[in-house]
C-alpha cells in the first residue's frame, strides 16, 4: 500500500518491520535482504533516522548469522548517524549492540570501548538499560582477569 501511495518512507519502515519478523522467526538471511532494502529506500529519501534504525537492523541480522566484522560496520553507521540526529538513547543502544559485536568477534578492546561509550550515555540520561551495560562490563573485566 505504502508504494502505491508513494510514500517510500512508509515503504522503508514496513521493509525493515518485515526484516524484523524474519529475524525473530530465524530466517536471517530474508532479514537481511529486507533491511538492506530498507536501508536504501531510507537513504534515497534522505530520511536519516530511518536509516539508522535500518543499519541496526543489517547489523542484527549480520550478528545472527555470526558475521561480526560485518555486524560492527553496520551498528557503526547506525551510532554514527544517531549522534549525528542527537537522538543519544540510540546511539547508546546501537554502541551496546557493537560492544557484543566486537567481543564476539575477538576484540575485547574495542568491546569494552563500545560498553564504556555506551553506559556513559545511559548513565547521563537515567536509562534503565545503562545496569545492562554495566553488567557487561563488569563480567567482561572479570573474564580479561581470570584470562
Amino acid at each position: 500500500m505504502s508504494r502505491q501511495d508513494g510514500d517510500r518512507i512508509a515503504e522503508a519502515r514496513a521493509m525493515n518491520n518485515i526484516g524484523w519478523c524474519y529475524l525473530t522467526m530465524g530466517d536471517f538471511r530474508q532479514a537481511l535482504d529486507h533491511c538492506r532494502r530498507a536501508v536504501t529506500v531510507h537513504e534515497a529519501a534522505g530520511n536519516r533516522m530511518g536509516a539508522a534504525h535500518s543499519w541496526d537492523s543489517v547489523g542484527m541480522a549480520h550478528f545472527r548469522l555470526g558475521e561480526m566484522t560485518e555486524a560492527a560496520s553496520c551498528y557503526r553507521r547506525a551510532a554514527a548517524l544517531f549522534r549525528d540526529e542527537r537522538d543519544q538513547q540510540y546511539q547508546a543502544i546501537v554502541l551496546s549492540h557493537l560492544g557484543d559485536a566486537e567481543e564476539a568477534a575477538g576484540r575485547p578492546r574495542a568491546a569494552r570501548d563500545a560498553w564504556r561509550n555506551s553506559l556513559a550515555i545511559l548513565t547521563e540520561l537515567d536509562h534503565p538499560d545503562a545496569d545492562e551495560v554495566r553488567a557487561k562490563l563488569t563480567a567482561h573485566d572479570v573474564q580479561s582477569k581470570a584470562g
